[in-house]
C-alpha cells in the first residue's frame, strides 16, 4: 500500500516518502516533502492522500502494475509480447500478461 500511495502523491509533488502511524487513520500519515516542493504541490499532495482509497480495485491495479514491471524487462516475455501484438494489434503489455494468467498448464 505504501508504494501505491507514494506513487500517486509523487505525480503531484516531490516527496521523499510517506510515513504511517496507523494504516486505518489518515490523520497519522505524514508526508516528507523534498525541499523544492511548493505550497501548491504540498496542498495537491495532501488532497491525493485524503482521497486515496485502498480497496480491492486499487489492490488489483497495484498487483498488475507490479507484475508488468517485473516481467517487462525479461527478454522471453518481450519476444512473446511482440508475437501477441502481431495477432492482437494495439494490445498492451498488461493485456498480454492478463492473457497469460488465463492459460492453464
Amino acid at each position: 500500500m505504501q508504494a501505491a500511495v507514494e506513487f500517486e502523491v509523487k505525480k503531484v509533488c516531490p516527496i521523499y516518502g510517506i510515513s504511517f502511524g496507523r494504516l486505518d487513520d489518515k490523520a497519522t500519515w505524514r508526508i516528507d516533502y523534498e525541499e523544492e516542493a511548493t505550497e501548491g504541490q504540498k496542498e495537491a499532495a495532501r488532497q491525493v492522500l485524503e482521497a486515496f482509497v485502498w480497496d480491492d480495485e486499487m489492490k488489483e491495479k497495484v498487483r498488475k502494475d507490479s507484475r508488468d514491471f517485473q516481467y517487462s524487462s525479461e527478454l522471453i516475455y518481450r519476444l512473446e509480447f511482440v508475437k501477441y501484438v502481431e495477432a492482437n494489434p494495439g494490445a498492451t503489455f498488461s493485456e498480454f500478461m492478463d492473457y497469460l494468467e488465463t492459460l492453464r498448464v
